[in-house]
């Protein structure tokens, strides 16, 4: 039985993917596409729903912003804080659905919120937020200190 394997490779929301068999025989000429797809690809990708397939089928590219970003993703959202949200918006107590609903009307990126949670705790123990509420409740608020 011949497998095939399907490699991806991320940038930023974008996720470029590629079909190679089990010897990886056109892996070159596939992250070879990729870097010249990149550059086009940052053209359309402003908050739109792209999906192309290139004239050489090597590859496709394709954004998503709902899609699974593990650390990337809380990283992302402390970077959105950071810019978009922490000098005005935390005057008064928020929940992590808040400011998700606030990230998600700024930047029209769906976070999941328990990676919101952990942006937001990890924002907190490096002093850049306050927070108060228990663990045991769940009910905790930010707020700026």
């Amino acid at each position: 039985m011949e497998f095939q394997i399907t490699v991806t490779v991320n940038h930023g929301n974008i996720a470029f993917s590629f079909t190679t068999d089990t010897k990886g025989s056109n892996l070159e000429s596939g992250f070879k596409a990729i870097k010249k797809l990149v550059p086009i690809a940052n053209k359309f990708v402003d908050g739109a729903e792209v999906r192309t397939i290139p004239a050489n089928p090597v590859g496709s590219l394709q954004t998503n912003k709902k899609a699974r970003r593990g650390k990337a993703e809380t990283s992302l959202i402390i970077q959105k804080v950071e810019e978009l949200l922490l000098p005005d918006y935390f005057s008064k107590p928020k929940s992590t659905g808040d400011v998700r609903s606030e990230l998600h009307s700024r930047t029209g990126i769906s976070f999941q919120s328990r990676k919101v949670s952990q942006a937001l705790g990890a924002l907190a123990l490096r002093g850049k937020l306050g927070r108060t509420g228990s663990k045991e409740k769940q009910d905790f608020r930010y707020f700026n200190p």
